[in-house]
């Protein structure tokens, strides 16, 4: 490992022509103490990602090194091939459609530097939208200080994949490449607990993601996580089961709102029927069960309004 780095800032991008150049030029504006690297791994794009990133390369060829694949491996493969060439003591993981402030790198790396007990530094993140003005939400704003596996475990995720920095340690290079990133994190913290800031480090755009950008569900990425869950559910301590019940039927009740407002009623019957079979919460799980019995055009005419209300 180079310890002249400090921070790999690694970034995975596919398809983000409208995006990239505003999430490079927030890396670039970072103001650091340290040394650090840009490392941009392009997953055979078919818009004008490869030309924009490489652009960036010959105007900062100390600064940043470009992969451009010939073909698509996947999000997975991309993102664990280019950590393994990290040089840094610490990674930090930013999608390209993604932004960073610019004292994000800085706080993110005193944090692991003064609590060597910790493997993952997170932060609260602005969420915009895919022209980058304020949704006027903000996620992870609302906790700090160190969480440990469990906590993770029962809100999984409970930061945004960009708000994340670790250190370089080459565990998951021992990972298959069919995982999804809140597995990954998992993986992570078993090596160490994750200290979180609520301070806003950067910004997170909503609705052009892996799991939600076509307007409907990754139901791949669904299934990942149910397994996750009951994985864990056997291996897990019982005095922690009835948190972690409770969490995976939130998960699951969180999924088919979702589906519900997008009008994808099958899989909003699979995942209200999974909330249900695995903990009772309350009011808002028991109204949306009641509303699979409903005839399918009246749900229609519905779920515009509950999109308003729950997905605002």
């Amino acid at each position: 490992m180079n310890e002249e780095v400090k921070v790999s800032v690694c970034v995975v991008t596919y398809n983000q022509e409208k995006y990239i150049a505003e999430c490079i030029d927030s890396i670039i504006k970072q103001k650091c103490s340290f040394k650090y690297e840009i490392l941009i791994s392009d997953d055979a794009s078919t818009d004008k990602t490869p030309e924009i990133i490489k652009r960036y390369k010959d105007n900062y060829p100390e600064l940043i090194k470009v992969k451009c694949r010939g073909d698509n491996v996947g999000p997975t493969r991309n993102i664990l091939e280019l950590y393994s060439i990290a040089s840094g003591q610490y990674i930090s993981h930013v999608d390209g459609d993604d932004l960073l402030f610019e004292d994000k790198l800085q706080k993110q790396a005193d944090l692991l530097d003064s609590n060597p007990g910790c493997f993952i530094s997170s932060h609260a993140v602005l969420k915009v939208d895919d022209k980058s003005i304020s949704t006027g939400n903000k996620s992870g704003d609302k906790i700090n200080g160190i969480k440990d596996y469990y906590y993770l475990v029962e809100n999984l995720p409970f930061f945004a994949h960009s708000s994340k920095m670790f250190r370089n340690n080459k565990i998951y290079i021992k990972v298959s490449d069919e995982i999804f990133d809140f597995e990954l994190h998992l993986i992570h913290a078993k090596n160490g607990d994750i200290i979180h800031t609520n301070e806003i480090l950067g910004a997170y755009r909503v609705g052009v993601g892996v799991a939600t950008g076509s307007g409907r569900l990754n139901e791949k990425m669904v299934s990942a996580k149910f397994k996750v869950y009951d994985s864990i559910l056997l291996d897990a301590d019982h005095t922690y089961h009835s948190k972690i019940k409770k969490s995976y039927s939130k998960s699951a009740l969180n999924y088919a709102v979702f589906s519900y407002c997008m009008q994808d009623f099958e899989f909003f019957n699979s995942c209200i029927n999974k909330s249900i079979s695995i903990d009772l919460l309350g009011f808002k799980q028991m109204f949306f069960y009641f509303l699979k019995f409903i005839p399918s055009a009246v749900n229609k005419k519905i779920s515009p309004h509950m999109n308003r209300v729950f997905l605002k």
